[in-house]
């Protein structure tokens, strides 16, 4: 048994907005239904051979690990990105003074 009020939104008019009613719960059915269940496989275990678990170890070691790996491909596309203006800034440079496009490009510092 269980009893509620419920509130309407602006574009969506509730009429009955306080309840009381019962929920009636088949529970051989629902019995029938849990046998039927399989069990769901484990994919990792995270105990070891004296029965420690280790999962909270190897989820943190993962997140350390992951997170590092960010850091790094921003690090590596920052460099990446600079690299580009620093060789359009030297094409830019190179067609203004009407040099050679066949130069040596050198980065500049932006």
């Amino acid at each position: 048994m269980f009893v509620g009020s419920v509130s309407d939104n602006f574009n969506e008019r509730i009429e009955q907005k306080i309840f009381h009613c019962e929920i009636v719960v088949d529970a051989e059915k629902v019995k029938r239904e849990e046998s039927a269940y399989k069990k769901i496989p484990v994919i990792t275990n995270f105990t070891d051979e004296d029965g420690n678990d280790h999962m909270k170890e190897t989820v943190q070691a993962n997140y350390r690990r992951i997170k590092e790996e960010v850091k790094q491909s921003v690090q590596d596309e920052l460099e990446r990105i600079k690299t580009i203006r620093c060789c359009v800034n030297c094409y830019q440079i190179m067609r203004l003074s009407n040099k050679s496009p066949k130069l040596k490009i050198i980065p500049i510092e932006v």
